[in-house]
Protein backbone atom coordinates (compact mmCIF):
# COMPACT_ATOMS: atom_id res chain seq x y z
CA UNK A 1 0.00 0.00 0.00
CA UNK A 2 1.41 3.35 -0.99
CA UNK A 3 2.12 6.02 1.59
CA UNK A 4 -0.54 8.38 0.21
CA UNK A 5 -3.18 5.62 0.32
CA UNK A 6 -2.38 4.89 3.97
CA UNK A 7 -2.56 8.60 4.73
CA UNK A 8 -5.98 8.82 3.02
CA UNK A 9 -7.21 5.73 4.89
CA UNK A 10 -6.04 7.11 8.23
CA UNK A 11 -7.62 10.46 7.40
CA UNK A 12 -10.94 8.75 6.64
CA UNK A 13 -10.78 6.92 9.99
CA UNK A 14 -9.94 10.17 11.78
CA UNK A 15 -12.95 11.80 10.10
CA UNK A 16 -15.16 8.94 11.27
CA UNK A 17 -13.80 9.13 14.80
CA UNK A 18 -14.34 12.90 14.94
CA UNK A 19 -17.82 12.82 13.42
CA UNK A 20 -19.52 9.78 14.90
CA UNK A 21 -20.62 8.89 18.40
CA UNK A 22 -19.03 5.83 19.97
CA UNK A 23 -21.81 3.41 19.01
CA UNK A 24 -21.93 4.54 15.38
CA UNK A 25 -18.12 4.46 15.13
CA UNK A 26 -18.03 0.96 16.63
CA UNK A 27 -20.67 -0.21 14.16
CA UNK A 28 -18.81 1.33 11.20
CA UNK A 29 -15.45 -0.14 12.22
CA UNK A 30 -17.03 -3.54 12.84
CA UNK A 31 -18.62 -3.68 9.38
CA UNK A 32 -15.44 -2.40 7.69
CA UNK A 33 -13.47 -5.06 9.56
CA UNK A 34 -15.93 -7.70 8.32
CA UNK A 35 -15.56 -6.45 4.74
CA UNK A 36 -11.75 -6.65 4.81
CA UNK A 37 -11.85 -9.98 6.64
CA UNK A 38 -14.12 -11.44 3.95
CA UNK A 39 -11.76 -10.19 1.23
CA UNK A 40 -8.84 -11.86 2.99
CA UNK A 41 -10.75 -15.13 3.41
CA UNK A 42 -11.94 -15.25 -0.21
CA UNK A 43 -9.79 -12.90 -2.31
CA UNK A 44 -10.90 -14.46 -5.60
CA UNK A 45 -14.63 -14.20 -4.79
CA UNK A 46 -16.18 -11.28 -6.68
CA UNK A 47 -19.13 -11.15 -4.28
CA UNK A 48 -16.98 -10.18 -1.26
CA UNK A 49 -15.06 -7.61 -3.32
CA UNK A 50 -18.20 -5.83 -4.49
CA UNK A 51 -20.35 -3.68 -2.19
CA UNK A 52 -23.58 -2.48 -3.80
CA UNK A 53 -24.93 0.85 -2.53
CA UNK A 54 -28.42 -0.62 -2.87
CA UNK A 55 -27.54 -3.19 -0.20
CA UNK A 56 -29.19 -2.25 3.12
CA UNK A 57 -26.02 -2.82 5.18
CA UNK A 58 -23.78 -0.84 2.82
CA UNK A 59 -26.34 1.96 2.60
CA UNK A 60 -27.12 2.23 6.33
CA UNK A 61 -23.80 1.29 7.95
CA UNK A 62 -21.08 2.47 5.55
CA UNK A 63 -22.30 4.94 2.93
CA UNK A 64 -24.21 7.19 5.33
CA UNK A 65 -21.35 7.40 7.84
CA UNK A 66 -18.50 9.88 7.59
CA UNK A 67 -15.26 8.22 6.51
CA UNK A 68 -16.72 4.82 5.55
CA UNK A 69 -16.68 5.09 1.77
CA UNK A 70 -13.51 7.20 1.84
CA UNK A 71 -11.70 4.48 3.80
CA UNK A 72 -12.67 1.80 1.28
CA UNK A 73 -11.66 4.03 -1.65
CA UNK A 74 -8.26 4.56 -0.02
CA UNK A 75 -7.84 0.78 0.20
CA UNK A 76 -8.28 0.49 -3.54
CA UNK A 77 -12.04 -0.01 -3.91
CA UNK A 78 -13.35 1.73 -7.01
CA UNK A 79 -16.72 3.52 -7.22
CA UNK A 80 -18.46 2.08 -10.31
CA UNK A 81 -21.89 2.39 -11.86
CA UNK A 82 -24.68 4.76 -10.95
CA UNK A 83 -28.11 4.69 -9.40
CA UNK A 84 -29.23 1.20 -8.42
CA UNK A 85 -26.12 -0.30 -10.06
CA UNK A 86 -23.63 1.83 -8.09
CA UNK A 87 -21.08 -0.22 -6.16
CA UNK A 88 -17.65 -0.17 -4.59
CA UNK A 89 -15.50 -2.86 -6.19
CA UNK A 90 -12.03 -3.99 -5.15
CA UNK A 91 -10.18 -5.12 -8.26
CA UNK A 92 -7.54 -7.61 -7.14
CA UNK A 93 -5.01 -8.82 -9.65
CA UNK A 94 -3.53 -12.28 -9.51
CA UNK A 95 -0.81 -12.72 -6.90
CA UNK A 96 2.68 -12.31 -8.24
CA UNK A 97 5.18 -15.11 -7.91
CA UNK A 98 8.89 -15.05 -7.33
CA UNK A 99 11.12 -18.10 -7.03
CA UNK A 100 8.05 -20.33 -7.28
CA UNK A 101 6.51 -18.86 -4.11
CA UNK A 102 3.25 -16.96 -4.10
CA UNK A 103 3.49 -13.40 -2.87
CA UNK A 104 0.58 -11.18 -1.77
CA UNK A 105 -0.44 -8.58 -4.29
CA UNK A 106 -0.31 -4.93 -3.20
CA UNK A 107 -4.10 -4.95 -2.85
CA UNK A 108 -4.11 -7.88 -0.43
CA UNK A 109 -1.32 -6.38 1.67
CA UNK A 110 -3.32 -3.14 1.94
CA UNK A 111 -6.36 -5.13 3.07
CA UNK A 112 -4.22 -6.89 5.70
CA UNK A 113 -2.95 -3.51 6.92
CA UNK A 114 -6.54 -2.24 7.05
CA UNK A 115 -7.66 -5.23 9.10
CA UNK A 116 -4.92 -4.66 11.69
CA UNK A 117 -5.69 -0.94 11.87
CA UNK A 118 -9.44 -1.48 12.26
CA UNK A 119 -8.93 -4.15 14.92
CA UNK A 120 -6.67 -1.80 16.88
CA UNK A 121 -9.29 0.95 16.72
CA UNK A 122 -12.04 -1.43 17.82
CA UNK A 123 -9.94 -2.50 20.82
CA UNK A 124 -9.38 1.14 21.72
CA UNK A 125 -13.10 1.90 21.50
CA UNK A 126 -14.10 -1.09 23.60
CA UNK A 127 -11.55 -0.24 26.28
CA UNK A 128 -12.55 3.43 26.39
CA UNK A 129 -16.30 2.73 26.32
CA UNK A 130 -16.03 0.33 29.24
CA UNK A 131 -14.60 3.15 31.36
CA UNK A 132 -17.07 5.84 30.25
CA UNK A 133 -20.83 6.06 30.46
CA UNK A 134 -22.67 5.30 27.22
CA UNK A 135 -25.68 7.35 28.32
CA UNK A 136 -23.85 10.66 27.89
CA UNK A 137 -24.58 12.45 24.62
CA UNK A 138 -21.53 13.21 22.47
CA UNK A 139 -19.99 16.60 23.20
CA UNK A 140 -17.82 18.81 21.06
CA UNK A 141 -14.15 18.43 21.79
CA UNK A 142 -12.56 21.29 23.67
CA UNK A 143 -9.45 22.88 22.20
CA UNK A 144 -6.33 21.03 23.32
CA UNK A 145 -4.88 24.13 24.98
CA UNK A 146 -7.89 24.37 27.31
CA UNK A 147 -7.84 20.75 28.46
CA UNK A 148 -5.92 20.32 31.68
CA UNK A 149 -3.92 17.12 31.97
CA UNK A 150 -4.22 16.37 28.24
CA UNK A 151 -1.97 13.49 27.25
CA UNK A 152 -1.82 13.06 23.45
CA UNK A 153 -0.20 9.67 23.90
CA UNK A 154 -2.96 8.21 26.08
CA UNK A 155 -4.92 6.94 23.11
CA UNK A 156 -3.98 3.62 21.53
CA UNK A 157 -5.32 4.90 18.23
CA UNK A 158 -3.01 7.89 18.25
CA UNK A 159 -0.08 5.64 19.14
CA UNK A 160 -0.98 3.38 16.19
CA UNK A 161 -1.29 6.37 13.85
CA UNK A 162 2.08 7.70 14.98
CA UNK A 163 3.62 4.26 14.56
CA UNK A 164 2.22 4.04 11.01
CA UNK A 165 3.56 7.48 10.10
CA UNK A 166 6.98 6.45 11.41
CA UNK A 167 6.80 3.29 9.29
CA UNK A 168 5.83 5.36 6.27
CA UNK A 169 8.73 7.75 6.69
CA UNK A 170 11.35 5.00 6.77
Amino acid sequence: MHRSAKTKALSALATAKGSLDTDALDELLTILCKVVSNVLKKPADDTVRSLRFGNKTVKNKIACRAGGVEFLLALGFVDVGSGEDRALVLPIGSPSTKDGKTKDSDDISSVKWAQRTLEDMLKDISSSSSTSSKSKPPQAAAPVSNVSGFDPFASNVLQRVLQLFIELST
